[in-house]
């Protein structure tokens, strides 16, 4: 008999529970057969032994509801161990899924190729380079496997710290595990899963998403804060030292009295920062063993000078005093860019950074960090004393690495200009100063950072030299040092294209601009002409979107954008009419206060303009730039 044509219908939940239900009159003895058949099919699933790799839980679509039925407290990554860089969303392409990897990435709007910044400190901790891959086009899918293959160690180190801290008596048993989304493309569909590599947090059954960092250290105070009290109960002196020995970073609070206000401070920002350990003491003798006569909160290191003390005698412990005293002590004072640090150095709350772009091979690192350590030790300090107001934080950044090629291609520097700094003020233009001087001390960086922080500096903007040819051709050549003298010609009508190599709409434009260039080659009233926006920014002109066509109108250089049709005909109307047709519609801004989570993100935009969105498909070799591109 057809259970299908009977109407036999059977669905499953997240618990492994099923629904059975019969929309005609059939034979019950079939029913009860399979019945049968399916609850042996599912005794077999839950007793499967689940096999380990280095410590971790192996998850597949038959074992997964008993590996979170079976550990109160799992953590599972979902991840692409197929390392090749791809474009394609996991799983079936629905188009929540296609939109939401857009809406952190590079989106196709209206055929422009649009750059959209989430709040990374709150939607998933973008990072700088993550802001370099939509400044140069990189596909948004693709660097995540990398991730994914620095992460398999520090995992793996993580399962095993956890696996023998719950081997011992009254401690929290957590396990890790990790699903192969590649294979596993069901339950990554189930999960939501839209980057890798993904990890959330199964805590009885409730999936928290999980938002620590990505080292041995991180991971496991993320799992141990979320499954046990915000600051562990220190009893004595050899209970203080195992726990600050055991992470680079621990905080412990002395307080013989914890009911006071100062205490419960304490508590709330133990609460409130999973990143790190904290601990509580009472004990007299632990307060004499450190060197703390009353109420205060030490941060104990293993780098710098080891420990660094917030007093009360310096301060009023509140809240905002040990939260910005965390923040500020808990990194180096010069910390180096790399896959482990990012998260810190681009999610933390200092918004300020002096980079330093050093060569390892040529010995930079030994000859400029004890200058960088002095000069950066000043405006930690500030950076504590005033809460975070004028902190400015000093990272280094290897250029040996190929992976931070790009770092240098966005500060338009060249590896032969190594050893130099920058610095740049993380806000949505992330605005960039270059010092006068190329030499680099103590007093020299020092002098560059206090400038900075006086407001008496000037954006670097970046600017190619200017072609020698840059006027030969019927589309004239601007770069940011010429654009001024060209499109602000109060004598004429300035129609200007601001592209990026990389962009495949631009690609597709630039035979149709070609041939407007050479109808109006003669016309003595219009220019066209163009400029490459990712090596060439203007002070009174952002450009997000590519391409972006803008015409200076004659006589008072006023900008209209062009927001028709690409095409020889409509941009010829769009001069003729002055900038009439095809003229950018008012744009209407929608404020969002909801959460700052992707689903909730997602929602508000596809509700507020995901109608308006023409999907227009781009080849991976349209939208991602070459070496030679770049």
């Amino acid at each position: 008999m057809n259970l299908a044509k009977s109407g036999l219908f059977i669905a499953g939940s997240h618990s492994g529970a099923l629904t059975l239900g019969i929309k005609h009159t059939i034979n019950m003895q079939v029913v009860f057969a399979a019945i049968l058949i399916l609850g042996f099919s599912a005794n077999v699933w839950s007793d499967e032994e689940i096999k380990k790799d280095e410590g971790v839980l192996v998850l597949t679509k038959s074992n997964f509801q008993k590996a979170i039925s079976d550990n109160t407290f799992i953590l599972v990554e979902f991840s692409h161990d197929d390392l090749a860089p791809r474009r394609q969303a996991v799983g079936p392409s629905s188009e929540k899924m296609k939109f939401s990897s857009r809406l952190l990435g590079v989106l196709d709007y209206r055929s422009r190729t649009a750059l959209i910044f989430a709040d990374y400190s709150q939607c998933l901790s973008q990072t700088l380079e993550r802001h370099l891959r939509f400044k140069l086009g990189a596909p948004i899918d693709a660097p995540w496997c990398t991730h994914c293959k620095a992460l398999a160690p520090e995992y793996a180190k993580a399962a095993k710290n956890l696996e023998e801290k719950g081997a011992k008596e009254g401690e929290v048993k957590i396990a890790l595990g990790k699903v192969d989304a590649t294979v596993e493309t069901e339950l990554a569909e189930e999960y939501n899963v839209r980057g890798y590599p993904t990890l959330k947090f199964f805590r009885e059954g409730a999936i928290v998403d999980y938002t620590g960092g990505r080292t041995e250290d991180e991971i496991v105070n993320w799992l141990l804060k979320k499954t046990g009290p915000p600051a562990k109960d220190l009893a004595d002196v050899e209970a203080v030292k195992d726990f600050t020995g055991a992470s680079d970073v621990a905080i412990v609070g002395f307080f013989k009295d914890q009911t006071t206000k100062s205490a419960k401070a304490f508590l709330a920002v133990a609460n409130s920062i999973d990143a790190y350990p904290f601990g509580i003491v009472d004990n007299p003798e632990i307060f004499t063993e450190y060197n703390v006569e009353s109420e205060a909160v030490v941060l104990f290191k293993s780098f710098d000078e080891g420990r660094s003390d917030l007093n009360v005698g310096e301060t009023a412990l509140t809240e905002e005093a040990i939260r910005t005293f965390v923040t500020a002590q808990s990194l180096p004072l010069v910390v180096e860019f790399n896959h482990e640090t990012a998260q810190k150095i681009f999610g933390g709350e200092i918004r300020s950074h002096l980079l330093l772009f050093f060569s390892k091979e040529e010995g930079h690192f030994e000859k400029y960090m004890d200058d960088a350590r002095k000069a950066a030790a000043n405006f930690r300090e500030k950076a504590s004393a005033n809460l975070l107001k004028i902190g400015v934080l000093f990272v280094t950044i290897n250029s040996d690495d190929e992976d931070h090629g790009r770092i240098l291609d966005f500060f338009g520097m060249k590896k032969e200009q190594v050893p130099s700094m920058r610095l740049i003020r993380l806000e949505e233009d992330m605005t960039k100063y270059k010092p006068a001087e190329s030499e680099i001390t103590a007093e020299i960086m020092q002098q560059f950072v206090q400038d900075f922080l006086d407001g008496k500096l000037k954006p670097h903007l970046l600017s190619q030299d200017v072609p020698e040819d840059w006027d030969k051709e019927p589309v004239k050549v601007l770069v940011a040092s010429n654009f001024e003298e060209v499109a602000f010609d109060k004598e004429k009508d300035v129609l200007v294209e601001f592209y990026a190599p990389w962009c495949g709409h631009c690609k597709q434009l630039a035979p149709i601009y070609d041939q407007l260039g050479e109808k109006y080659k003669d016309n003595e009233n219009i220019v066209i002409a163009k400029m490459d926006a990712t090596v060439n920014e203007l002070e009174h002109t952002k450009i997000s979107n590519f391409p972006t066509i803008k015409l200076y109108s004659k006589g008072d250089n006023k900008a209209i954008d062009y927001y028709g049709e690409r095409t020889l005909d409509g941009l010829t109307k769009f001069l003729e009419t002055g900038g009439v047709y095809g003229r950018a519609p008012t744009a209407e801004v929608l404020e969002y206060n909801g959460v700052r989570s992707l689903d909730a993100l997602s929602a508000f935009v596809e509700k507020s303009s995901v109608g308006e969105v023409e999907e227009e498909e781009e080849t991976e070799d349209d939208d991602t730039p070459k070496k030679d591109e770049l």
